[in-house]
């Protein structure tokens, strides 16, 4: 019988480690491409995104007068100072949460002479808005709903005479952070909660692909917003 006068049937060490490594490396590939994908689709499940145009949530939103891009959860809760996305006469709006059912809504000269919004009774402090010189236009288009049929079961006034909108249920009252140039609920009264399609929780430059954000979002820890 002739005998085997071969090498060893066992790879050389060095040749041992590179096969380990590229073995390794080829399972980090794998896992990373399995777990991106994973969560490609669960977050689109979980969101839904919404082009941000126009002026009327600068300076927080859209800035620049370029088009933000909007990550909506849908379906997701939200309370005062949430921004939201619903809809209004067909149209897609987004707003800040001002006030939620059986709130008390009221616009008036505050402690620093300038109108303020109050909740209850109580001044809020809003830092986002872009002026507060715009609150007196705010204010005058939010004193018509007491002419608006509809509202009128919902307006009443307090001792000083300052008119007091009350949110009705199942409702929410939302305003745009540029006061002087938002369709919202200071001309309109508030939205139904049907009307809601989720909220806000980041935000993108328009031409930054949703690959981008995914990898940006899950992958270095670094949220949009």
């Amino acid at each position: 019988m002739e005998k085997y006068r071969g090498g060893s049937i066992y790879p050389s060490k060095s040749r041992a480690i590179y096969l380990f490594l590229v073995s390794l490396l080829s399972n980090i590939i794998v896992t990373f491409c399995i777990l991106f994908a994973g969560c490609c689709v669960i977050f689109s499940i979980l969101y839904e995104t919404s082009p941000i145009e126009g002026p009327s949530m600068q300076p927080t939103l859209n800035a620049t007068g370029n088009t933000d891009q909007a990550y909506v959860r849908k379906g997701a809760s939200y309370t005062y100072g949430d921004i939201i996305v619903l809809k209004m006469d067909n149209i897609w709006i987004i707003k800040r949460v001002i006030a939620l059912p059986g709130d008390e809504i009221s616009m008036y000269a505050g402690h620093d002479k300038y109108v303020h919004v109050f909740r209850n009774g109580e001044e809020l402090e809003e830092p986002y808005i872009l002026s507060k010189e715009d609150m007196v236009n705010c204010m005058n288009s939010f004193q018509q709903l007491s002419s608006i049929t509809e509202q009128k079961s919902n307006i009443s006034y307090d001792s000083n005479n300052h008119m007091i909108y009350t949110v009705p249920q199942g409702h929410v009252f939302v305003l745009g952070d540029n006061r002087a140039n938002s369709l919202d609920c200071s001309e309109n009264g508030a939205y139904s909660m049907r009307d809601v399609r989720g909220k806000v929780e980041y935000v993108t430059p328009k031409n930054e692909s949703y690959i981008a954000f995914i990898y940006k979002t899950f992958f270095t820890f670094g949220l949009a917003k």
